[in-house]
Parts: C-alpha cells; structure tokens; sequence
C-alpha cells in the first residue's frame, strides 16, 4: 500500500509540471523526467511485486504469513452440554515469519520464527474450565530456527521447530483435516463424566494420543535430498531423546501416496517414562476424489515407571475414508468418517473408541476453510464406568 501511494504521488507530481514543462518549450527536460518517472515506477513496481528487502547488502526474501482458526464447540457428557467458543487446536491460530538468502544456485540459507496465540484452545477448554481467554493469554513458540538447504546434500535444521518425527502419525490427503485427524484436537480438552456424576480429571488427549513422535522442540536434525520419492530425516532433541524417520511421496495421474514411519528413543529423557515408541501412517488419494488414511504407533516403557508396573501396552490406532469433490463455484468439498481405539495410554486395561464424520468446504478465493465435526468418544476401564461424551465444532480457518 505504501508502495501503491508513493508511485502514485510521483505520478500526480509529475503530471502537474507538463503544462509548465511544455509551455516554457523544453521538450527534451520533458522526455527526460518521463524516462527518469518510468524507470522509479518500474523500480518500486519490481521491489513490491519480489517482496525482497535488503540486508546487509545481501538481498533477502522475507515473507510473512499465517491462519486465523476460530470456531464453537459443543460437548454433551452425558450429564450436562457446554456451548465454547474456541480456537481449533487441530490448527491453531498462528503468525510466522520467513526468511531466505540463495548462496549459490544449489544452497539455500534460512530462518523461520512461529508462534500461535490460543484464546480458549480447545485443548484446554473443558466442563471445569469454560473461559481460558480472559486476557492473560501470550504467544508461544512454534518455530524458532535457522537452516541450510542444499539440493545435493540435503537440509540441516538448528533451533526449536519440528523433529524428524513429529507429523508421522498424521498422513492426511482427505482434505478434512482442519476437522479432526488422527490427533483430534477439537475435543482434547474435554474430561469424561463418571456413572456416578463426578467428572474424572484426566483430559481426553492423554488418552487418545496419536504417539506422533517427539513433536516440536528444540534439536538439530537433519534431513536427507529425496530419492524416488523416499527420504530419511533424523533429529538430537533437547534433554537426550532421539528420533529417526522415513517419508515416501508418490503422484500420477490416477493417485498420490504419502507415507512415513518413525522410531523415537527417549530412554536418556528422565522426565518421560516411555523408553522408546514405533509410528507411522499411510494416506492415498485417487483422482476420483475417494481417499483414506491409515495411522498407528505403539510404545515401550520403562521399567519402573507407574505404568510400566501397571503392565500398561499403550497403543494408538486411527483410520479415516473420505471423498472430496468440486460441487460448486467455491472450491473442493471434502467428507470423511473416521474410527480410533487407543489402549492403555494411562493405565492397564484401559481404551477408548471414538467415532466421527468431518465436512471441509473450501473457498479458494479467500484462503478460507468452513468445516464441521462430529465426533462421540467411548471409554471404558477396568472395574469403572464412564458415560460417552460427544463433542460437535463448527467454524473456519482463514490464512494468509
């Protein structure tokens, strides 16, 4: 806009001296400061169409963006229904920042700061804690971190951002996503209601984990160029764990494939009591618009801990079918129903099964997505009984 105003005030300037220029009969200053007003226009035009900006007498791209994702959310337990309005923890709301300089043709350096401001996320609203946005909320980091990138020898991270295994778990070409996947966020505050009416206090998250690796965190990892389509990536985390995955892409004409497999080590972690974790998942899209997804993971613990003494097996499984479809003017139209069961994620002899339907439509003009869930969660355990909880969200996701 700046850009726009600044050109358009030297145009006016230089339209107001015509009459003046050419009265006194001095055509050739007249052709001059044409030339000289075409080639700034053609200059700030450049700069404004690029978005680069200079630094350090290095030229940099610099690109800023991100999402606003808001959204109500109603949950009935069994006893009570709750009506929140919540940012979707499936995608968060977020800004981000990124900045690159080309070294040579082949080497590419970089940063990327990201942080997301949750007002009532829906991983902490629930039937005790109905009004987390009260004013004190802050950013949090997603990303801070820089990185090389070399077209032959492959891309080396350092700071705070993803580990080679965090996104393992949640292959997804169903379009629904932003809905629910294999990590419903837009229920993961929510707590289970006991038979006899108290509400027990663990939140569904931290029983329906998706096992999705060692998540964002501080580490150097380091990411290798892919080969037909596979690639490998491993990652040192801060406090000892260590990961290493594997992704396959794959795209013709009639699909595309998308896969990965990871296995953490955390037994050096002291804070956790997992000793080391297996996940992985595989999605498939075909050019017809039908899709689905399949994601599992599965961990061992450590001797000694509380679990481990309870002969807890936690284990995650998620599946997911959907179709997709241009049935308007707005853009593609995604469907899906999707089943969980995790076990013994806290305790022994404990799961949870959850069912759900998702609808995605996206307006592709403005970076919008409307969506829709509806999910119902069954828990039982060993000598307990809870009623089932149903949770619906409807909202948008916009991003720029």
């Amino acid at each position: 806009m700046k850009n726009k105003m600044i050109i358009a005030t030297v145009a006016l300037a230089g339209a107001s001296t015509l009459p003046q220029m050419a009265m006194a009969s001095e055509y050739g200053d007249l052709q001059q400061e044409i030339s000289t007003l075409k080639s700034d226009m053609q200059k700030l035009q450049a700069q404004q169409n690029t978005g680069t900006v200079n630094s350090h007498s290095r030229k940099m791209s610099f690109e800023i963006s991100g999402q606003v994702n808001r959204g109500l959310q109603v949950v009935d337990d069994g006893s009570d229904s709750y009506l929140n309005s919540v940012d979707n923890d499936n995608s968060s709301t977020r800004l981000r920042a990124i900045v690159e300089a080309e070294v040579s043709k082949e080497l590419m350096v970089g940063g990327a700061i990201e942080v997301q401001l949750e007002s009532n996320s829906t991983a902490k609203v629930n039937q005790l804690n109905e009004e987390s946005g009260d004013g004190t909320q802050s950013f949090t980091d997603r990303r801070a971190e820089i990185y090389l990138d070399h077209d032959r020898y492959g891309k080396l991270w350092l700071g705070q951002g993803w580990t080679a295994s965090d996104g393992t778990s949640e292959s997804d070409l169903s379009g629904t996503s932003v809905a629910s996947g294999s990590y419903n966020g837009g229920a993961a505050g929510v707590l289970f209601r006991n038979a006899d009416g108290s509400l027990d206090s663990t939140k569904l998250s931290k029983l329906t984990s998706n096992l999705d690796g060692l998540g964002r965190n501080d580490r150097i990892r380091y990411d290798t160029p892919s080969v037909g389509g596979f690639a490998l990536a491993t990652s040192a985390v801060q406090g000892g764990a260590w990961d290493l995955a594997a992704r396959y892409g794959y795209k013709d004409s009639s699909m595309k494939v998308k896969a990965a497999l990871a296995f953490a080590d955390q037994s050096s972690k002291e804070s956790s009591d997992v000793d080391n974790q297996v996940n992985g998942s595989v999605a498939v899209l075909f050019n017809n618009g039908w899709n689905g997804m399949l994601s599992y993971g599965t961990q061992d613990l450590k001797a000694g801990s509380s679990r481990a003494a309870a002969n807890a097996d936690p284990s995650h499984f998620y599946t997911k079918l959907g179709y997709q479809a241009s049935l308007n003017n707005l853009g593609k139209t995604a469907f899906s129903v999707d089943y969980r069961l995790s076990e013994e994620q806290q305790q022994a002899g404990e799961e949870v099964e959850g069912f759900g339907v998702q609808v995605v439509q996206k307006v592709q003009q403005y970076g919008t997505e409307v969506f829709f869930s509806l999910n119902q969660f069954e828990r039982s355990a060993q000598g307990k009984d809870y009623d089932d909880v149903t949770v619906a969200l409807v909202g948008a996701r916009v991003k720029f």
